[in-house]
């Protein structure tokens, strides 16, 4: 089984979202504390993570050894705006 971490890539400012580990690893959640994020463990691998700023930006989510890169749109981009 492919250990990955399920979840958005693309999320928007001020909205929560849901991320799993799928697979049989027992790790802890990392991501970078100076972050504006709020982060509520759900169980030992299913967090809720919301991005608390209005500006974008990118960071890196990991479970263990597995990482998964979050980008944080603009809350004003709308698709076909542009």
């Amino acid at each position: 089984m492919e250990e990955l971490i399920q979840g958005e890539t693309f999320i928007k400012p001020k909205k929560t979202y849901i991320y799993k580990f799928s697979g049989d690893k027992v790790a802890k959640w990392d991501v970078d504390k100076k972050l504006p994020l709020e982060i509520k463990e759900i169980d030992d691998a299913t967090i809720e993570l919301k991005w608390v700023s209005t500006f974008s930006g990118q960071f890196d989510l990991s479970y263990g050894e597995t990482t998964k890169t979050i980008v944080v749109e603009s809350l004003f981009w709308e698709e076909g705006v542009f």
